[in-house]
């Protein structure tokens, strides 16, 4: 949808943000929400009530805009004003950052992130290359000079026509439960992800988008927090800063870019 129509649309965002934090303290995991600019902006005592409950605020754009898409200017002018508004709102210091549609591909994009203050990335769908090399499947380090952003890569498995990212959004929800739960056991590290959207049982279907899109925004959407409340009775969740500090430092795989 046209950037000029958003604040046009139906508001829903602060609901389905709120069963989500509802979900959380329940059963009393801390997540890392990553907000897009203009919805920090428009909605600034959501976000207020994120960092108040504890959970990590990460920068995901002003307008979802895909880098790859961008000059480097646009790049840097998009990280700049985000961030200021973020750290204005949440009063903290914004560290972790996720690429819109995954995108974190030049490496011009990672040393923009390490200049404005990004110290962790979760960006990356793997299995992709890197300078002719794999990276790897679980937690490593990019690093080029004093630039150092530690990334967290999605778990994927790789199928005959796509890339089955199980561990979130539409992929989580079209799958069953038990099929779910088998895959996360099997995992030594896992990274989950949603959208408010994801939560949605009665999200709007426009026109403006097609019936593709529409049915893949709200195919399966009722499954998404039950079968979030079974695997959180057999897993333990927890935000990207908690994961940081079970990493021994030094112990990650570098990849000098």
């Amino acid at each position: 949808m046209p950037v000029e129509k958003w604040p046009y649309l139906e508001q829903r965002v602060i609901a389905n943000t709120n069963t989500i934090l509802s979900f959380l303290k329940r059963h009393n995991i801390k997540a890392s929400f990553f907000v897009l600019g203009w919805i920090a902006e428009q909605y600034p005592e959501l976000i207020r009530q994120i960092a108040g409950d504890g959970h990590d605020i990460g920068y995901h754009s002003y307008y979802h805009r895909i880098p790859k898409f961008q000059s480097q200017k646009e790049f840097e002018k998009d990280l700049t004003k985000g961030i200021k508004i973020l750290e204005r709102i949440s009063t903290r210091e914004i560290k972790y950052y996720r690429a819109p549609n995954f995108s974190l591909e030049n490496k011009w994009m990672l040393d923009s992130l390490a200049d404005h203050g990004i110290q962790v990335s979760s960006s990356i769908k793997n299995p992709i290359s890197h300078n002719k090399k794999d990276l790897p499947f679980m937690p490593f380090e990019f690093r080029r000079g004093s630039h150092r952003i530690i990334e967290l890569p999605l778990n994927t498995k790789n199928l005959i026509f796509i890339k089955l990212v199980f561990s979130g959004s539409g992929y989580f929800r079209i799958l069953p439960y038990q099929l779910l739960k088998q895959l996360f056991n099997r995992e030594a590290y896992l990274m989950l992800y949603f959208h408010p959207n994801d939560f949605d049982t009665n999200l709007p279907t426009p026109p403006e988008l097609g019936v593709v899109r529409n049915t893949l925004n709200t195919i399966c959407t009722s499954t998404t927090l039950s079968k979030l409340e079974l695997l959180a009775n057999h897993f333990s969740f927890i935000s990207i800063s908690q994961a940081l500090n079970t990493i021994i430092p030094g112990s990650l795989p570098v990849i000098y870019y």
